[in-house]
């Protein structure tokens, strides 16, 4: 993630395909990720932007979002941003994450249970996993009425 330093390379992506939005949440899942210590790089920041765009009824103006970037160059900083999103504001019940390995997708957990552990105000929430048949993961967040920060009035 970005440490002040130089930033090489495209920020924007020099093809690029994403429809017509009237706002997104980009803003607030970076914002978001800053206050838990994850800092994005200005395109990581970019995909979160163009990738939660919204419809003017409120509904995601993308199904999915594809990034195409070589390996270890970051794309899991975007998808935790994301997912803190959905857990903390986005109000949703339901994030499911997986990966081609098991140990991929534990450790993707793990990293999302750090930035909320050490995040002063999130250890309201409450932490609930369990494993099942020692081979599948099922993790939830269970948060309490009074969720910090406050979720959006409506969402997808």
């Amino acid at each position: 993630m970005a440490d002040d330093g130089p930033v090489y390379g495209w920020q924007e992506p020099p093809i690029q395909v994403a429809p017509s939005v009237v706002s997104t949440a980009g803003q607030e899942a970076i914002d978001l990720a800053a206050r838990a210590g994850l800092i994005l790089d200005p395109w990581q920041q970019h995909v979160l932007r163009v990738g939660m765009g919204e419809k003017p009824d409120g509904s995601w103006a993308s199904f999915e979002v594809a990034v195409n970037v070589p390996r270890q160059n970051g794309k899991g900083g975007i998808i935790e941003a994301r997912e803190l999103w959905g857990l903390f504001i986005g109000g949703e019940e339901l994030i499911l994450h997986s990966a081609h390995e098991f140990k991929t997708a534990k450790n993707a957990f793990k990293r999302i249970e750090r930035l909320i552990r050490q995040t002063p105000g999130w250890a309201a929430a409450a932490w609930r996993s369990c494993c099942l048949a020692r081979a599948r993961c099922v993790s939830a967040w269970a948060t309490s009425s009074a969720r910090s920060p406050t979720p959006r009035a409506s969402r997808h």
